[in-house]
């Protein structure tokens, strides 16, 4: 019996403090519920991206309101509420409320958009559970879709795993403004985007009259069948392939791409062992059209390269002259927005050197003229080499024949209007076939390609078996290349 009154004794007490104890009698609901019916705040609550939050104040019994906008994290309104009335007091509104930009899609509307994309749903659909979020910047939603795999191929690899489609929502018309799945994710090169690789060399407007050019210059018109039509065909037959690429579709553009590829592979090693086609007649068309043509096209190219872009590889070459001349390695040594542009040879890099001493670096991805300057230098050095190796082999009409082939190609253009270092190991090769007369520029001109590039090398069982077995010019080539 005093056991129990003692208990007793001893949770009275207790139950008294826990009875006058205080604790919020209202819950977040119930004050967000409140806090949405405040006429100062009316305007703010109608915008999508504007998110109400509550927390409660136990030693003052009352509950703080804030009101956020999402996509910028900003403040635009506080307020409280009692916990035991209700009532409303101390409303403050940001007064940078107004100045703030407001979505006018919610986070989760963005992603439901991006959603019914029908790219998105197929991707979506060979892979397993995803994850998506959508931020908001300069008028639009970018929304990304992840899933718990790994490796580059088929998305991007994140630390939230890999990222395998990106869509952008244009915030006031709600429009779709592009949809990129799989590898387009990672690679800006597979997305289409128009005139990003190449700007006017694109344009059907360029690329079809060169194209009809070359090869009404070369058609063999008496035998339709003949090889060297069918050479025409597959060196233009890149241009099908090319189409698919530039929408963006990158599945067909790399099967398409193969049959020209596998074809003119094994014509050229056949060529190495002799065996071919032989014609008498160089071109359809009169020695004087031809090198009119050629001006007509090399005007073109070098009126186009004004107003083209450098891309990240020549961009690397600028900087790694830049490296150089400040007595710094290339390698290693690349900024972050060419990380990898230190993966070229060493020659490549000193090809620029004179250019950037005469134009200039801003240390910035601008214009680049050092880059322009290289790659019209190119251009004309490799023209000029095919005029002597036509003239040497041919004459006039073989001078005239190959300096039209090099400027009126499509891919010559494609190739200077990214100012890339492809047109600068073309030059090279040029200037090798042009000596090939000389072991040693024979071996100088393989290992100046290596140095720029790592594919010349192919070249090299072909030079250095130019005039058979002999030792001495296999030793004059091994000493041409060693050299540089």
């Amino acid at each position: 019996m005093k056991r129990t009154a003692l208990l007793v004794a001893l949770l009275l007490p207790l139950l008294c403090a826990m009875g006058f104890a205080r604790g919020s009698q209202m819950d977040k609901t119930e004050v967000l519920e409140k806090a949405s019916f405040i006429p100062k705040l009316e305007e703010y609550y109608s915008k999508p991206s504007v998110e109400t939050t509550a927390s409660y104040d136990g030693g003052k019994d009352l509950w703080r309101v804030v009101l956020t906008e999402q996509t910028s994290g900003k403040e635009i309104a506080r307020f409280r509420v009692a916990d035991d009335s209700g009532e409303v007091s101390g409303v403050e509104v940001s007064p940078n409320a107004d100045e703030i930009e407001y979505p006018r899609l919610s986070e989760e509307r963005a992603i439901k958009l991006a959603a019914a994309s029908r790219e998105v749903r197929e991707e979506l659909s060979s892979h397993g559970p995803h994850s998506a979020e959508a931020k908001y910047e300069d008028g639009g939603w970018t929304v990304r879709y992840y899933v718990d795999e790994t490796g580059a191929v088929g998305g991007r690899p994140t630390e939230k795993g890999k990222e395998v489609a990106t869509v952008g929502v244009d915030d006031k018309t709600w429009v779709l403004d592009y949809v990129y799945t799989g590898d387009q994710v990672g690679w800006n090169l597979a997305r289409g985007v128009r005139g990003a690789y190449g700007k006017q060399a694109n344009y059907w407007w360029v690329w079809l009259p060169l194209a009809l050019a070359f090869a009404a210059a070369f058609w063999r018109t008496d035998k339709l069948f003949a090889m060297r039509n069918l050479d025409i065909v597959a060196l233009l037959g890149f241009l099908v392939s090319h189409g698919f690429y530039r929408e963006g579709v990158v599945l067909e553009a790399v099967v398409l791409w193969y049959p020209p590829l596998v074809y003119l592979f094994v014509r050229t090693l056949l060529m190495g062992f002799g065996i071919g086609e032989k014609v008498e007649k160089t071109s359809n068309l009169p020695m004087w059209l031809l090198m009119v043509l050629a001006g007509l096209a090399g005007g073109l190219v070098l009126g186009l390269n004004v107003d083209s872009r450098v891309i990240d590889v020549g961009y690397a070459g600028v900087v790694g002259a830049d490296r150089i001349l400040d007595g710094t390695v290339p390698y290693g040594s690349m900024p972050s927005d060419v990380g990898t542009g230190d993966t070229y040879g060493p020659l490549n890099y000193l090809l620029y050197v004179p250019f950037v001493l005469m134009f200039g670096f801003s240390g910035e991805w601008d214009f680049l003229p050092a880059a322009h300057a290289l790659t019209l230098f190119s251009f004309v050095a490799g023209a000029m080499a095919l005029f002597i190796t036509g003239y040497r082999l041919s004459g006039k009409e073989g001078a005239a024949a190959l300096i039209f082939a090099w400027a009126a190609f499509p891919y010559t253009v494609y190739a200077t209007n990214n100012n890339t270092n492809d047109i600068i190991v073309a030059a090279v090769s040029a200037i090798g076939l042009a000596a090939a007369a000389s072991p040693i520029a024979r071996g100088a001109s393989i290992a100046a390609g290596f140095a720029v590039k790592l594919y010349p090398l192919v070249l090299g069982p072909l030079w250095i078996m130019y005039e058979g077995r002999k030792r001495k010019p296999i030793v004059d080539f091994v000493l041409g290349g060693a050299g540089v």
